[in-house]
């Protein structure tokens, strides 16, 4: 187990004998509004103990972010960690797991165990994610409310494969995550390539972070799995305002050092498929709303590059509704407006209703 010691500026992770500094920051807004100059010896006469000391001085002393920044520090989003073996993605993911989530009491849920001990003098706090419970989290049970959700590989263990997409497990899971706003749940997950999991999936990603190995192209100055570099997308536009259909540079660039974090998950523990979820089953109700959002989401997406190929820029309503004989429902129309507009569509009022703008195909 990783095992971290409170600093006032730097952290130390002490991990098989050897002691890493890892800047974490130090909360001084925070520290300005404390009624007490935070002290163990002060904290322990005012009565506190082992782990309501460390809570208290993480709040304190932690100051810095994996991601979990600006808007997304206010409300539930959903992570998608890509890279090739060995590039630090899972990694990327526990870690933001502990320090953006963990470290500020979220619980979290996550199919690779991430465990870290918290030292300060005598006291100390072990911080652990919980297993998931398959049929209570496909059914976003009370349980995931205001939680996260850390998924390693989800195409196996979870069966989102892009291949498998319209299978009761596929369904299931997306008919989650369309939900997870609902109950303030949100997840992360790490996986070799975007293309792996499910169109919906992906739709449903507010960011995309490429990873790779820092260690490429230095010549072993840099040991290969040392560090990672990590290259953020807006893919939904929550955090800029513009989608990564629109504006295809990264929103921000960094590199890692992530060898300290080495034990804070397990890295081996291998993922299996669908083993436990053999025995869930879907209602009749459940199965019929999920196919009708399916064959809404093929029909905007047919909608969307029957547009960009055709070279239409914009187009009223009416016009749209008529040309690809959508019956007059409003749920219909409202969730394929929806589904446009996460593929790079904007709407604007019209005269007549409404006019949708398509991208021109070269910045898709």
């Amino acid at each position: 187990m990783l095992t971290l010691n409170i600093g006032h500026k730097y952290w130390h992770i002490v991990e098989k004998g050897r002691t890493f500094p890892v800047l974490l920051g130090w909360n001084e807004a925070y520290d300005k509004l404390s009624p007490v100059s935070w002290t163990y010896d002060e904290l322990v006469k005012l009565g506190y103990e082992g782990e309501q000391i460390i809570e208290l001085l993480v709040k304190k002393y932690l100051g810095w972010r994996m991601f979990r920044v600006g808007i997304l520090a206010t409300r539930e989003y959903c992570q998608g960690l890509i890279g090739a073996r060995g590039s630090g993605k899972s990694c990327g993911a526990a870690m933001t797991s502990f320090i953006d989530f963990m470290l500020r009491l979220v619980p979290v849920y996550s199919n690779m165990p991430i465990e870290a001990r918290v030292v300060y003098k005598k006291a100390e706090k072990v911080y652990r994610s919980e297993e998931i419970e398959p049929e209570k989290m496909l059914k976003l049970d009370q349980l995931y409310r205001d939680a996260c959700l850390t998924l390693d590989e989800p195409n196996i263990e979870y069966g989102v494969d892009a291949y498998r997409s319209t299978g009761i497990v596929p369904l299931a899971f997306d008919y989650a995550l369309q939900q997870m706003r609902k109950v303030n749940l949100s997840i992360i997950y790490a996986v070799q390539s975007d293309m792996f999991v499910t169109k919906r999936m992906r739709f449903q990603t507010d960011v995309y972070t490429q990873c790779w190995d820092a260690s490429a192209g230095t010549a072993g100055k840099i040991p290969r799995g040392h560090k990672s570099k990590l290259h953020s997308h807006d893919y939904s536009g929550l955090i800029t305002g513009h989608s990564y259909y629109t504006g295809k540079e990264p929103m921000t660039k960094r590199i890692v050092n992530i060898r300290p974090w080495w034990s804070l998950y397990d890295t081996g523990k291998v993922q299996t498929r669908e083993k436990d979820y053999k025995q869930y089953t879907m209602t009749a109700a459940q199965m019929d709303k999920m196919q009708k959002q399916r064959e809404y989401w093929n029909l905007s997406s047919f909608i969307f590059n029957s547009c960009v190929n055709s070279g239409v820029e914009s187009i009223s309503s009416e016009d749209l509704w008529t040309t690809f004989n959508i019956p007059d429902k409003r749920s219909q129309r409202t969730y394929i407006g929806m589904e446009l507009s996460k593929m790079g569509v904007t709407k604007t009022e019209s005269r007549s209703g409404f006019c949708y703008h398509f991208p021109a195909a070269e910045n898709i």
